[in-house]
């Protein structure tokens, strides 16, 4: 299997074995604080972090009546005008993705009730795999949930409480399938237990609402596909950890990240430029819920 290292060019890799993690019976659970970087790798990623800032995205709230249909489509008007982070880029450089093999952009609004994500993933290859507990033993975490960063999936990363500082932050993954890893986490990575988990507080469940639309033919490795269409409402009512305000006010602002992924490699909204792995929440970007905007 492919680790993270082979999406970052050579020249790129800061501490490479920091962004990859630990091999546990072939799959790979990256993991930042297995392998602390080395000093000169240390200066030289805070150089980089101190000239790249992580971007900052303004949502708007729904305007009143306005829904969101979740249904895999994406075509609803309201995701016309909601906020874009537009193309994903290298998560170890923060430079164009487009020579990688897996690309992303998301969408995201909201209203007193949900956040609502649209994340667009091109591949060309689109994998679902994931069949049962019982067939695929080493797939699928002690809990039940699949273990989809070892395949194709979109991840969202959630820290509420704005401050990037790791603490009580939830992990949402959705594959092609339309199957979802989801959890909760103490501090970065903590809980954790190897290779099956649990990791983190995998009975947190956000009672979201998901769907997919695979653009090819999921699992024919012989045809050339688009990819996949994520679309997913998750309910203020699941971050009962971190958020101050449950809906956000206007003004406030979380931490989040959102991820393409494939063989547990991909490229991200926010880079977390070699300072650890797709964990890191000082390296998640800004969030801000804003009112509905007045102007025509």
């Amino acid at each position: 299997m492919r680790n993270l290292r082979s999406y970052l060019p050579v020249a790129a890799l800061l501490s490479a074995s920091v962004v990859s993690g630990a091999c546990v019976g072939g799959k790979r659970r990256l993991d930042a604080e297995e392998q602390p970087p080395k000093k000169e790798d240390k200066l030289a990623t805070n150089d980089k972090l101190a000239n790249h800032d992580v971007p900052t995205l303004r949502v708007e709230k729904l305007a009143p009546g306005e829904k969101i249909v979740i249904d895999g489509k994406g075509d609803d008007k309201a995701w016309a005008m909601a906020a874009s982070t537009g193309p994903f880029v290298n998560v170890g450089t923060g430079g164009s993705a487009e020579s990688l093999p897996v690309k992303g952009s998301a969408n995201i609004t909201w209203d007193d009730d949900s956040m609502y994500v649209l994340i667009e993933v091109k591949d060309p290859d689109v994998v679902g795999y994931f069949t049962n507990p019982e067939l695929q033993p080493k797939d699928w975490t002690v809990t039940g949930q699949p273990m989809t960063w070892t395949r194709d999936t979109a991840e969202i990363m959630i820290d509420p409480d704005g401050d990037g500082d790791n603490k009580n932050y939830y992990e949402i993954q959705i594959n092609p399938q339309n199957k979802i890893f989801h959890s909760q986490f103490d501090t970065r990575n903590f809980p954790k237990t190897e290779p099956l988990g649990p990791f983190g507080h995998e009975d947190w469940d956000p009672k979201l609402t998901s769907a997919v639309v695979v653009h090819g033919t999921m699992d024919n490795p012989s045809d050339r596909d688009e990819g996949y269409t994520v679309e997913a409402a998750i309910p203020w009512s699941a971050f009962e950890k971190g958020a101050k305000n449950r809906p956000p006010k206007p003004g406030d602002s979380w931490r989040m990240n959102f991820y393409a992924m494939k063989n547990n490699g991909g490229t991200a909204w926010s880079p977390i430029l070699g300072l650890g792995n797709f964990h890191t929440a000082r390296r998640f970007g800004r969030v801000v819920w804003v009112a509905k905007s007045t102007k025509d």
